[in-house]
């Protein structure tokens, strides 16, 4: 089963949310991941078609295996088999065609059955009774005769569930009468349909009469299932979870189980919420699988097999773990007449810790960025500049003065090619603190552009590129202490864009509502976000240096960062990598460590949403990232910059273990 997924999930998505988005549909049957998207360029809007990229211009992409690794071992066991699923359900969808229309007279209709849908698939899935929808339109293909268990295609169900339908169809009627006939189980929800192939047809009330019924409420089917039952998982106060889902498949003499986490984060209905993303909050979950098997998990991060302690009882296997946000589990199921087993884990003894509170060093893994995007414009040779805008609603302005179109999210290679016939002009100023030397100035188009800093052309020499090889770099002169302006002038057409701009190079910035200054770079900074400290505009990677000294006695260390806006942390002690921190408990034990003083290294991979993000959308309740993102209106927009916080935002926690 094939799928897309991280489409419109914006440059700061992480390897959390890749993992998480990526489990649950796993649990569901993908077995055929699409990750949205690699970038060929980001020349133009092409930079605004749903970030993030898994390719170069993200500086974690190199790190990306740790994801995909993770999910090749788990198809590893999830295309192997045939899943066990033993609840069929008819799906409603021919119901809610009935209601097609205009919205003043149908929207409230297909609104309750669009709910009606939605509840009964968390209903069964967070009540661990997976289920399969059987479509009415491949039903009599699937299924030529009718037995108990019921054939449909290669799966064979025990029960039947008719969700609240409106119509059904006559050869679904047929089937289902003569699977109960079969001493198979039809389970009605709610009222009985009222059309057969949308006519009136006495058939489907003698079935309904027939059949088992209960009111359409979650308590009433799942009661009505737990014959059907494979899998309870419990909190430990001994109510059933409500986040997790899971797939279950049958492959020879073994079964796999995978479950996993289905909400972000969530309270459990004792109250005890499970975390945040950043707060780690262990939950013990037990899991009790119908049979007696022998469990083994399989870590699907690490690529470790470890033994699970488990018990037999009445029949089914009982087995427990501490659980996480980010945590799934792939268990391979063994038939076993060993009526329990005990696991000794591994234990440490702190015996000293440190916590870092106080500035350390660090240093940038590129140049830091001052961000171009707001400027005085004027088109050909006008003499004067309009009043400053920013670099989006400004090319509209550009356009309209010139009478040449907006191009409404057309690529540049469907349009005609034409010659232009007029320029535009951006003026960029900015305030130094500083005497800059080794500056650079990066813009698409470099190579018909021209580049005048505080009056002066410049001589343009490619350097190398920005993130994308289509932002080209040029050497500039000395920058020293003042007010400077770098004028910009290019092509205008329908095919040419007018984009944002980048100044790097070895500085901090202080950013002052729209206003920006170049500051000393400093060779220390605090945990917390980074755009506070000189870097509003970084998105590279960053990594902080800190001096720990291991006491006698100490065999292991424990890292423990809880706190991180990036894709991902990596450590390494005196150089050498030595493991990644992303999921919760964002612990990383790191073992035969010898007493005495060493360097831990502590690297945070950064994203692009603060050097090329919506920047100028206000609105902080906006989910969907696509084109439009980047053209709020109204209250949306705004100059000042909404920019995302980036780095570790707490300080690590060093722990020294024996």
């Amino acid at each position: 089963m094939l799928s897309e997924l991280y489409g419109v999930t914006n440059w700061d998505f992480d390897f959390r949310g890749h993992k998480f988005q990526g489990d649950w549909q796993a649990a569901l049957g993908v077995t055929i991941r699409v990750p949205h998207l690699s970038w060929v360029s980001m020349k133009g809007d092409a930079k605004r078609d749903y970030p993030a990229s898994i390719n170069y211009q993200s500086p974690w992409y190199k790190e990306y295996k740790y994801v995909e690794d993770h999910f090749a071992r788990l198809n590893t066991a999830l295309t192997r088999g045939v899943p066990e699923v033993s609840i069929g359900v008819i799906h409603p969808i021919e119901s809610y065609w009935l209601h097609w229309g205009p919205g003043a007279t149908t929207l409230a209709n297909r609104e309750q059955l669009d709910t009606n849908f939605q509840s009964l698939i968390e209903w069964l899935l967070f009540s661990e009774l997976d289920f399969d929808y059987i479509s009415e339109s491949m039903f009599p293909d699937a299924c030529h005769k009718v037995q108990n268990p019921i054939k449909v295609g290669k799966m064979k169900y025990d029960v039947i569930v008719v969700p609240a339908l409106e119509t059904i169809r006559k050869t679904t009627v047929d089937r289902l009468r003569a699977f109960a006939e079969a001493g198979g189980r039809v389970i009605f929800m709610g009222d009985c349909p009222r059309y057969v192939d949308c006519k009136e047809d006495r058939c489907i009330a003698e079935l309904y009469a027939s059949c088992e019924r209960v009111p359409f409420e979650k308590y009433a089917i799942v009661r009505a299932l737990e014959e059907n039952r494979k899998l309870e998982i419990r909190t430990e106060s001994g109510n059933y979870t409500d986040n997790y889902i899971y797939q279950l498949r049958r492959d020879g003499k073994y079964k796999w189980l995978f479950v996993a986490n289905a909400r972000k984060s969530y309270t459990h209905k004792d109250h005890t919420s499970v975390g945040s993303v950043d707060v780690s909050i262990p939950k013990k979950i037990t899991f009790k699988v119908k049979g007696l098997y022998l469990p083994k998990l399989y870590d699907t991060v690490s690529g470790e097999i470890n033994d699970v302690a488990y018990t037999h009882s009445g029949g089914c296997t009982v087995f427990s773990f501490n659980s996480y946000v980010h945590d799934s589990f792939l268990i391979r199921l063994e038939k076993t007449k060993k009526s329990s087993l005990s696991v000794q884990q591994k234990s440490y003894k702190k015996i000293g810790a440190v916590d870092f509170k106080k500035k350390v060093s660090y240093t940038r893994e590129e140049p830091n960025v001052l961000l171009l995007d707001i400027a005085e414009w004027k088109w050909d040779n006008e003499s004067s500049y309009q009043p400053a805008e920013e670099i989006r609603r400004l090319d509209g302005k550009l356009r309209r003065s010139v009478g040449i179109p907006r191009k409404s999210g057309k690529q540049p290679w469907c349009l005609p090619e034409e010659k232009a016939e007029h320029t535009s002009t951006l003026r960029f100023t900015f305030n130094s603190e500083i005497e800059l030397d080794g500056a650079e100035f990066a813009c698409e188009d470099m190579d018909v552009s021209r580049i005048v800093l505080d009056g002066e052309e410049i001589e343009r020499h490619i350097t190398g590129y920005f993130t994308d090889e289509c932002i080209k770099k040029t050497a500039l002169p000395r920058i020293g202490i003042g007010k400077h302006t770098i004028e910009l002038t290019l092509p205008l057409a329908s095919r040419t864009y007018t984009e944002n701009c980048f100044l790097l190079g070895e500085f901090n910035v202080r950013l002052e509502g729209t206003e920006s200054t170049l500051v000393p770079p400093t060779d220390r900074i605090g945990f917390g976000s980074v755009t506070g400290q000189g870097m509003p505009f970084y998105g590279g990677n960053l990594t902080y240096t800190l001096d720990i000294n291991v006491p006698l006695g100490a065999s292991a260390v424990k890292i423990h960062v809880s706190h991180y806006r990036g894709a991902l942390v990596s450590a390494a002690i005196d150089g050498k990598e030595c493991g990644k921190i992303v999921y919760q408990p964002h612990d990383l034990i790191v073992s035969d460590i010898t007493p005495g003083k060493h360097t831990l290294s502590l690297t945070l991979f950064g994203n692009r949403h603060n050097s090329f993000g919506a920047l100028h959308n206000a609105d902080n309740g906006f989910v969907y990232f696509s084109p439009a993102s980047w053209a709020p209106r109204d209250d949306a927009f705004s100059y000042e910059y909404h920019l995302k916080d980036t780095g570790i935002l707490r300080s690590p926690i060093i722990e020294f273990l024996e």
